[in-house]
């Protein structure tokens, strides 16, 4: 099986290769190859995988192919090929692992724990930004963990899920 790296290690082993001494290019260097690797996945130059089953991600020029595309995987022989086309003079290795290397995704609960102990105001505006930043996954996919994580919540509460009004009803002992 072929190896994949996400968008960002990608670009950060290009990084490295080109710039093995100098942090300061190489993290410019990380940023530009991760949005030209992301313009190669939109204009179909690389084909991306899906993180959960693998599959290609077939590129439909709307708004859903670029949200997924912004997480996906891509094989280590596609990017190979793509800097081998622009005569860029590096190779990633593929190293032994049969498993592809995808950013470490925390638990729904865990990500949820980890919003409610940030601050009120950047709970309110931007905890799916930085929690998505921090564990390499988009802000959508944080905020569908999160409310995962909630839901769960709810569900084991039990009466928590019921409105109030109703509670009211049955303990006046009047018929639901």
């Amino acid at each position: 099986m072929n190896r994949f790296h996400v968008r960002a290690e990608a670009a950060l082993a290009i990084a490295t290769h080109l710039y093995p001494d100098d942090e300061i290019r190489q993290r410019a260097a990380t940023e530009n190859y991760a949005a030209a690797i992301y313009d190669a996945l939109c204009a179909g130059e690389i084909v991306g995988h899906d993180p959960e089953n693998l599959l290609p991600i077939r590129r439909r020029g709307d708004l859903t192919a670029g949200l997924m595309l912004a997480g996906c995987l891509i094989a280590i022989p596609a990017i190979n090929a793509w800097l081998a086309e622009r005569h860029i003079d590096i190779q990633l290795d593929a190293a032994p692992a049969c498993e592809p290397s995808q950013p470490s995704e925390p638990s729904p609960a865990e990500l949820l724990a980890e919003k409610h102990r940030l601050p009120e105001h950047i709970r309110e505006r931007r905890c799916n930004v930085l929690l998505g930043k921090k564990y390499g996954i988009p802000p959508h996919r944080v905020k569908y963990l999160c409310g995962k994580a909630e839901k769960a919540q709810k569900s084991k509460l039990g009466a928590a899920t019921t409105p109030f009004f109703e509670i009211q009803k049955v303990l006046s002992g009047k018929r639901v």
